[in-house]
């Protein structure tokens, strides 16, 4: 185990307030060997330093020892008993109460020099414990784990950092499984709702499926994925217009995937250990510092980490934390995805259909059809009630029958809207100790064909440096994931510039066009393009 804080028990905590021969110590759970290892040392050395040593115990939904551990607090007690002269508990039950009388056998808690507190009695229990202690006084109280109060004395060099990733979405997960595979234990917090936000289909291309390569996760991933092979265009009235052939790269490089979001991370949920994710738990304070990030969490556990890794969408809590409120540059457009069960026969490939004001891209993944689609929207952004399913359906009426036909199979509970798609935006949100992913950094916007891919690919990056570096460097490496990521989008963007290729990259652009048969980008720049993607 890497760290104790890294266990998603928390067994003990010892207490800020412990100062000189008075030591704070809050149990909940059940004492492992492993952990009593932690803290008989710590008391022995103050035993060493003072003499004699007074214990306040905070015990918090105590279930006792573990076997091994009370064979092993038998011998600690004998040997120590006559220098520990009190010992205060603090108990939050009566269950508790009860769990100390039962371990009187083996502890020096058994004499006379031992007194009882209530939950309420916080203050009291200090109070007796240090009394006549010469120049004790009682700092505010705060739990810490003694690797925390230890950390700066230590240097924990690759896997032995400890890592908190914020987010449990596709690249989340994907961190998380990239560290665990070089032997990390990092921790993953999300809120439940971040990863069943509406099913979706995104596209993978070969520079990502090397990450999942790595895992052993790439032929799950295919097996559940639609291959794209080709992508096809039709107007407004479902005239063929041209096919762009995605063929040409899967000798050389793999095939380009197209996989429900959700499946994904399924995939990769599977793929992690029970202990390294903590759902329905949020971050509710955090202070970073050269020396690490403390982080407050909403079941008020507090924890300190050498790294936190921020993915938590677009409208990122992190990023609103430390920066403050930012508004999000915007498009006069409203977006959608959806997926639904098609009741008539559908083809493979990806197909977007584009109008004047609208388009609607389209891929058959297993039973589902999963869509994104986007229309001009003049005025104010407003969220609709309906999740703007009334606009969405008004818009699509005079589409092609195909089109239609999914159409009228969606239904609110399948749709995701995005008011105003936003445009790209520098993601320069950067704090020391803290590295922001995919949406949570303004990257991408959410039809972006590359947009899993970069952020993949940034998390394959960003996962090998911390396995090089150390908690005293992660700050250089860290700036040093910001400069390859800086320089990958501006290396992309400006490829993709040049190429005029704007309108295929993000497909939302195709409702400027007027008359898209006379504006197609050749099929030399559109593989160029990618190819560049995947060599540079």
């Amino acid at each position: 185990m890497t760290s104790t804080i890294l266990n998603e028990c928390f067994m003990h905590k010892f207490k800020s307030r412990s100062a000189k021969n008075v030591i704070g110590l809050k149990l909940s759970g059940t004492l492992s060997s492993a952990e009593y290892h932690e803290i008989v040392p710590y008391l022995e050395e103050k035993i060493k330093e003072y003499g004699k040593i007074r214990l306040l115990i905070e015990l918090d939904h105590w279930e006792g020892w573990g076997a091994y551990a009370a064979f092993n607090d038998m011998f600690f007690v004998l040997k120590n008993s006559f220098k520990i002269e009190r010992v205060a508990f603090l108990l939050k039950s009566e269950a508790d109460k009860r769990a100390v009388l039962l371990a009187k056998p083996f502890s020096p808690w058994a004499r006379d020099t031992t007194r009882y507190f209530g939950p309420e009695e916080s203050e009291a229990a200090w109070d007796w414990v240090g009394e006549g202690i010469a120049d004790f006084t009682i700092p505010s109280d705060e739990d810490f784990d003694l690797k925390e109060k230890e950390r700066k004395k230590k240097v924990r060099y690759g896997p032995k950092q400890n890592i908190l990733i914020i987010g449990g979405g596709v690249s989340g997960m994907a961190m998380a499984a990239l560290l665990q595979q070089r032997g990390f234990e990092p921790s993953v917090v999300y809120m439940q709702e971040e990863s069943s936000e509406g099913d979706r289909a995104i596209q993978i291309w070969p520079t990502a499926g090397g990450i999942l390569k790595s895992l052993r996760l790439y032929k799950k991933t295919l097996k559940a994925s639609a291959i794209t092979s080709f992508f096809d265009i039709y107007n407004v009235k479902g005239v063929f217009l041209h096919r762009y052939d995605n063929s040409v790269f899967e000798l050389p490089y793999g095939p380009i995937m197209m996989v429900a979001r959700n499946k994904l991370i399924k995939i990769l949920h599977k793929f992690l250990a029970s202990n390294v994710i903590r759902n329905a738990v949020a971050v509710t304070k955090l202070k970073a510092t050269q020396d690490g990030v403390k982080i407050t969490f909403s079941d008020g556990k507090k924890e300190i980490f050498d790294c936190v890794i921020c993915i938590d969408g677009l409208n990122s809590k992190m990023r609103e934390l430390i920066f403050g409120m930012e508004p999000i540059p915007v498009k006069g457009k409203t977006g959608w995805f959806f997926s639904v069960k098609p009741n008539t026969d559908f083809p493979e490939g990806v197909t977007t259909y584009c109008g004047k004001r609208a388009c609607m891209k389209l891929c058959k993944i297993g039973e589902k059809v999963f869509g994104f689609a986007s229309v001009k929207k003049e005025g104010p952004q407003k969220q609709a009630d309906d999740n703007g399913l009334e606009l969405f359906k008004d818009t699509f009426q005079d589409f092609p029958t195909i089109v239609k036909s999914v159409v009228d199979l969606v239904e609110k509970g399948s749709i995701l809207q995005f008011n105003g798609l936003y445009q790209n935006y520098p993601d320069n949100f950067d704090e020391v100790r803290i590295a922001f992913l995919e949406e949570a950094a303004f990257s991408y916007r959410p039809s972006d064909l590359l947009a899993e891919t970069l952020a993949l690919e940034a998390a394959g990056f960003l996962s090998e440096q911390l396995s090089r570096s150390d908690s005293v460097n992660v700050v250089r490496t860290l700036k040093k994931y910001q400069q390859y990521r800086q320089h990958r989008k501006e290396s992309l963007g400006k490829h993709l510039k040049q190429k005029d290729l704007q309108l295929l990259f993000c497909p939302e652009d195709l409702e400027n066009v007027d008359d898209f048969s006379k504006e197609f980008v050749s099929d030399k720049s559109y593989e160029a393009f990618w190819k560049t993607l995947m060599e540079e």
